[in-house]
């Protein structure tokens, strides 16, 4: 027993000391991506290529994932990602370009967690493709990405977990209002936080219809509802402890979700976070609220 909590503990300390996690790239020489990539995995179970492949076309370089015509770069890439992440995350990522032409070695991409966890496939896929697409390669030859890790809630080491509580607290979610975002998205992407956080379980949380239909019969509207008074409001005619609201903003391809959960009886806010997300909004829907969720929790 003393030793298992000596374990733990000596776990904690490590995590807390680990490092950021951290994307190196080392380019040799400058690169012309405008005459055309194409990207090769010997083993690519996560179809991480084909993510590559999209992010770069965004940017408008010419790229394709199997060999065909006349490429001047080649770049081959080996991975691993976490068997019990969710969602997942890589623990190493390891990329080289090499000139076509000459056969040379032309620049690398290297990423390795230094902690339990990794970032998540997004975060380092879109690190990678900024990194390789910059056109200010200048030295000194290194450039170095250092982005925060993001929290891991399934996973069997005891350091990392987040362990939901015996009793869930109730809450509800109003939907957050939108800056350049359409209603219809930002309700989308309302109706995907209430199902991530319930995932957690770390809430129970009121269904939509559920909310709706209280709020009707009291004549109340919850559209617009920003303010922490008017959560505060509807979190009292449905009876909950605590309510979620908050925005989403755009700006270029930019998201940023502000989120934070406020406490029905004296009207405080009990935890804020923010999330920015860069790409497409889809996949603000598939990971970036489960993000948001995940800060919320933490």
């Amino acid at each position: 027993m003393l030793f298992k909590i000596n374990l733990i503990i000596l776990l904690i300390i490590l995590s807390s000391c680990a490092q950021l996690p951290t994307v190196y790239h080392t380019p040799n020489t400058k690169l012309n991506l405008n005459e055309g990539l194409v990207i090769l995995c010997d083993e690519d179970p996560d179809d991480i290529a084909s993510l590559l492949k999209n992010k770069f076309l965004d940017k408008g370089f010419p790229v394709e994932t199997y060999q065909t015509g006349e490429y001047r770069y080649i770049l081959n890439i080996s991975y691993n990602i976490a068997s019990r992440s969710t969602p997942p995350a890589f623990t190493f990522f390891n990329g080289t370009i090499t000139d076509a032409s000459t056969g040379n070695e032309v620049s690398t991409v290297h990423y390795k967690s230094t902690l339990v966890h990794g970032l998540y496939n997004h975060q380092v896929v879109n690190t990678v493709v900024n990194l390789i697409s910059s056109k200010s390669y200048r030295p000194p030859n290194s450039i170095e990405y250092s982005i925060p890790p993001s929290p891991v809630i399934q996973t069997n080491n005891t350091a990392n977990q987040i362990t939901p509580p015996d009793n869930p607290t109730i809450i509800a979610v109003v939907d957050f209002t939108g800056n350049s975002v359409s209603d219809d998205d930002c309700r989308a992407l309302t109706d995907r936080l209430r199902q991530e956080l319930f995932n957690t379980k770390h809430y129970k949380v009121i269904e939509r219809e559920m909310m709706e239909e209280i709020i009707k019969e009291q004549g109340f509207q919850q559209s617009g509802c920003s303010t922490d008074e008017c959560m505060v409001e509807v979190g009292k005619l449905i009876g909950v402890e605590k309510i979620v609201g908050g925005s989403i903003s755009k700006v270029g391809r930019t998201y940023s979700v502000s989120s934070r959960i406020v406490s029905v009886e004296t009207g405080k806010i009990l935890k804020g976070a923010t999330y920015d997300y860069k790409g497409e909004i889809d996949e603000l829907l598939t990971t970036g609220m489960k993000m948001v969720a995940y800060e919320l929790i933490k």
